[in-house]
């Protein structure tokens, strides 16, 4: 079926419109490649650089972590030739102070021997008799005068007495 009036013209139009919208798209993916290559040119320099960059820095980096495990490895050696140090000073003080300790006991026990000792002499000396010594008679009710005796029983007392002192 032949199409006729108005409808020729739309079918016309409308292929003549798909044919400049596919132009226009090549000649924007045409664009769109040129433009793509321009800046892939464009950026292989900055690239190669950063390359170059990346591949000197890595030696450095492993140049400086090199440099670094030396530096740690003597920071090491040192720490532990200084805990070995304080270790040996340690047990050395402790040595010292043990056998200060033990001095200090062995006075200690020699004062409690001289102690007992002084305390045993004390003791001693306080059982033996002393010196005689007054010793307080005890209080009496006071005795009623007697009557008078006869002088021989006076005398009789008086020398009794002298016995029993």
């Amino acid at each position: 079926m032949q199409e006729t009036g108005p409808e020729v013209g739309f079918t016309e139009r409308l292929a003549s419109l798909e044919r400049w919208v596919r132009e226009q798209l090549e000649q924007l993916q045409r664009e769109l490649r040129e433009q793509t290559g321009r800046i892939a040119e464009e950026l292989q320099g900055p690239a190669r650089e950063l390359r170059e960059a990346l591949h000197a820095t890595s030696g450095k980096v492993e140049e400086l972590t090199r440099e670094l495990r030396g530096q740690l490895g003597g920071v090491a050696e040192r720490l532990e030739s200084q805990v070995r140090a304080l270790e040996g000073a340690a047990g050395a003080l402790e040595e010292r102070v043990g056998r200060q300790i033990e001095a200090l006991r062995r006075r200690q026990q020699e004062v409690t021997r001289q102690l007992g000792s002084l305390a045993a002499e004390v003791a001693g000396k306080a059982k033996k008799p002393a010196a005689k010594k007054a010793t307080a008679k005890k209080a009496t009710a006071p005795k009623k005068p007697a009557a008078k005796k006869p002088t021989a029983a006076k005398k009789r007392t008086t020398a009794a007495r002298r016995t029993r002192a």
